[in-house]
């Protein structure tokens, strides 16, 4: 099976989700000392419109801001402006070597929904993710 080609240079796939302004449609930097220390992100969990209320999230935190509650803080921020955009339903993918992240959802309150093995890679092949989802409205 051949894995799917990434793009040569990140800057498209990053402007695309700069770009975006549909409803629900979020990016968020924190900076600390004039550095990005992490972000939070919102985007159409599928390009149909029967998901239309349905949005997906994604987290990243550098590696001196883990454990500091900065991905807490922005998640937070993250969820009100979602709930300010009437979005009914959150979800999020999450690779099994963050730990953290899990706790994190299960801190804000986020239940898990289903759990995939051999469904996501990250720095390592094949690994387990869990889905967790929250519904807003």
């Amino acid at each position: 099976m051949r894995r799917p080609s990434t793009p040569r240079s990140p800057l498209p796939y990053w402007q695309a989700k700069l770009d975006r302004t549909l409803t629900g449609d979020h990016f968020l930097v924190l900076c600390e000392d004039d550095k990005a220390a992490g972000y939070v992100c919102s985007g159409a969990f599928r390009n149909r419109p029967a998901y239309r209320l349905t949005h997906q999230t994604s987290v990243y935190l550098a590696p001196e801001a883990t454990s500091s509650g900065l991905g807490t803080r922005l998640c937070r921020k993250l969820l009100n402006l979602l709930r300010q955009d009437d979005i009914h339903l959150v979800v999020a993918v999450v690779a099994q070597s963050h730990h953290a992240s899990n706790a994190r959802h299960g801190a804000l309150g986020v239940p898990r929904w289903a759990r995939w093995t051999w469904s996501g890679t990250s720095s390592a092949p094949s690994l387990g993710t869990t889905w967790f989802q929250l519904r807003l409205g």
